[in-house]
């Protein structure tokens, strides 16, 4: 099982009208043939090398940029087509004014060539803010630890890196350079996240899990993991309502909402809560899967519960059904698993979930 490591702060993003002025350098690299959307290319590496030293790039198709969009950037990057050569000159023009340095991308360039270069060309207030920016983070910490895996084999495995504080988490996490991050919810009002969710009242479900990655337990019901819902009550864009849904789980890896409640894949053993009321939470209305009668299989990703397979004993015979969710997703409201005995008779409605709704679309 592959377990990603999510940030113990939850962080919202909000398209921004501010354009690149401090804080990281913001480069769009422009593949005009498009080839790096399905092969490694030197954006890879360029990435690895400079994105700790705050520079970021974002990534663009077409002979030309968005200019709707440009102004966020520091510069362009320009891949040209192998057969034919950029139009885009030394610089691209805007409204304002100013001028973005164009580079083009030749065939020996490096990280540190592209660096230095750059470096060259920007304005003295632009770098300079830049600088300001690197100088006022919090540093980056590592060290050897004999915890860390090293199932690479490699000759010295990875450092230990020690964690950031929500103002070192946000000062690298890169977004779109039209968004803005923002701060949400984070300790000590959340622990551990390992996955959520937003309902359709705009609030934040969360998994959390102090047992990961060590603590699994037999009887998974004295687990002490729990699912806390996250509520922003005065309308600021913060978190200030803590409630927790249900509690004493176990290593929960993802969860869905289905049903008036959650299905939470929590390896081997799948739980399925149910609200009391509409307004309610669980409580002693917890509904446990039945091996005997009935079965559940989920498929569980990085981006929460993708498949959900249900399976039924109706006299001699079996029905299997298979809800499948996610961004291919192509399900309809009277999809309904009428067949399924209670409380495993779901409707597809049940799972159009902000994150999923575009999917569900017709």
């Amino acid at each position: 099982m592959r377990i990603f490591a999510v940030l113990r702060v939850i962080l919202i993003l909000s398209v921004s009208q501010v354009f690149a002025a401090e804080g990281p350098l913001r480069i769009l690299y422009l593949d005009t043939a498009g080839s790096e959307q399905s092969v490694k290319g030197p954006l890879h590496d360029l990435m690895a090398a400079l994105g700790r030293d705050g520079i970021w790039f974002d990534y663009a198709t077409g002979a030309s940029p968005d200019a709707s969009r440009i102004g966020y950037y520091d510069a362009i990057l320009v891949k040209p087509a192998a057969a034919a050569q950029s139009t885009l000159g030394s610089s691209y023009p805007l409204p304002s004014g100013q001028a973005l340095p164009i580079f083009m991308l030749s065939a020996d360039a490096t990280a540190l060539s592209f660096r230095t270069e750059l470096e060259s060309r920007l304005s003295p207030e632009r770098l300079g803010a830049w600088r300001n920016f690197l100088a006022q983070r919090e540093p980056e910490i590592r060290e050897e630890n004999p915890n860390v895996a090293n199932y690479e084999k490699r000759s010295k495995p990875l450092t230990f890196q020690k964690p950031f504080s929500v103002k070192g988490s946000m000062e690298r996490t890169q977004v779109p350079a039209d968004m803005e991050l923002k701060l949400f919810a984070s300790e000590p009002d959340i622990m551990k996240p390992i996955a959520f969710a937003w309902d359709h009242r705009g609030r934040l479900w969360v998994a959390e899990t102090s047992d990961y990655p060590h603590g699994v337990m037999e009887d998974q019901q004295q687990g002490h993991d729990k699912i806390v819902i996250c509520e922003d009550t005065d309308g600021d864009g913060k978190a200030d309502k803590f409630t927790v849904f249900a509690d004493h789980l176990n290593i929960p890896t993802s969860f869905t909402f289905a049903h008036g409640g959650i299905i939470v894949s929590q390896p081997p053993r799948p739980v399925i809560f149910r609200m009391v009321m509409i307004t309610g939470y669980a409580g002693p209305s917890v509904i446990a899967v039945s091996k005997a009668r009935s079965g559940v299989k989920i498929s569980d990703s990085p981006w929460g519960v993708i498949a959900l397979r249900l399976t039924a004993k109706k006299s001699s015979s079996s029905i299997s059904s298979l809800i499948t969710l996610g961004p291919r997703a192509r399900m309809r409201p009277e999809m309904s698993l009428a067949a399924l005995p209670m409380p495993l008779r779901f409707s597809t409605a049940a799972f159009r979930t902000p994150y999923f709704r575009k999917a569900l679309a017709p």
